[in-house]
């Protein structure tokens, strides 16, 4: 190799390690962090997982979970999603929308009407038929679709994600842990792929 080959690569190499350094910089703490039976998307037995505390009333989580959907495409069947439900309490439509993504997913439809909710966030506040209308549109059984908003099971299920968060530390959203390392608000790819690449031995 010639030697402006050399210091290219060397540069590239730098830049590399300059990014995971930064990454890992927003590193929290190991923590264990049981999936339970919360929504999953991706290979059940990926190597890495992803548990997502989020809302839908809040921008950042809007943007952090198309990153971390973004992260688990990249990595095939090597990385899964876990979502769980932290709406925050000055939100107030936020714990609605998560009942109305339980009662969704009662009907195999949690991922299509989580992503058709964050896709129509501006209208939480203004739209009081948005959860009905997301429903319809997803074909499913509207009466069903009544009865599990009504079901204090189905509140029970958000109840309890909220109660695991806040015993992880979690105080705000958006909130990530990666194989139990814990990355805190929206940042950008390369945060969530050095922790990933990490835990991958890559």
């Amino acid at each position: 190799l010639n030697p402006a080959a050399i210091g290219s690569r060397r540069s590239s190499a730098a830049r590399h390690v300059g990014a995971m350094t930064e990454a890992l910089r927003y590193e929290q703490p190991w923590v264990p962090v049981v999936p339970g039976d919360a929504p999953i998307l991706g290979n059940p037995n990926a190597p890495v997982t992803i548990v997502m505390f989020l809302e839908a009333q809040c921008p950042y989580c809007v943007r952090g979970s198309a990153t971390a959907e973004q992260a688990w495409e990249r990595y095939d069947d090597q990385v899964r999603l876990v979502y769980k439900h932290f709406p925050l309490a000055f939100h107030q439509e936020a714990r609605p929308a998560a009942i109305a993504m339980e009662a969704a997913r009662n009907q195999g439809k949690f991922w299509p009407y989580k992503d058709s909710v964050y896709a129509r966030a501006s209208e939480l506040r203004s739209n009081p038929e948005l959860f009905h209308q997301i429903a319809d549109d997803l074909g499913l059984n509207m009466a069903r679709f009544q009865r599990d908003l009504d079901d204090p099971a189905t509140a029970a299920r958000v109840d309890a994600d909220m109660q695991q968060g806040t015993s992880l530390g979690v105080t705000g959203t958006p909130a990530f842990f990666i194989n139990g390392y814990g990355l805190r608000g929206a940042q950008p790819i390369d945060k969530f792929t050095a922790l990933i690449d990490r835990e991958l031995g890559e």
